[in-house]
């Protein structure tokens, strides 16, 4: 019967710091001409597998294509008097216990001009 390790999630932070100690050794490989792979070098050091290493490099390639602007406030495009009237519309349909949807919010701006 095999033993099986149970799995350690690791956070982000976790990762990158996995991602940094790997792109140190493969670095130091390339300098010093070694024949010796970065991911046994970095799973020595951290402690890990090499399977776990090689699985968040391959995950962190991929995350860093995925998020490039998910931190973008969604109406930056729209200035701040304009913010505040919409935001003032929305309270006072609240106020009158109005039921909120995109389509009376639209019809709103439209009669408010905005």
């Amino acid at each position: 019967m095999q033993f099986i390790m149970p799995r350690e999630i690791l956070n982000a932070q976790s990762r990158k710091l996995v991602l940094n100690v790997l792109e140190y050794f493969q670095n130091k490989k390339e300098t010093t001409k070694e024949n010796v792979s970065a991911i046994a070098c970095a799973a020595e050091a951290l402690k890990l597998s090499p399977r776990t290493i090689s699985r968040i490099r391959h995950e962190g390639a991929r995350d860093t294509m995925v998020s490039a602007n998910r931190n973008a406030p969604k109406t930056r495009d729209l200035s701040d008097d304009v913010k505040s009237q919409i935001r003032s519309i929305i309270y006072t349909m609240t106020a009158k216990k109005d039921f909120i949807t995109r389509e009376k919010l639209r019809e709103e701006l439209k009669q408010n001009m905005l």
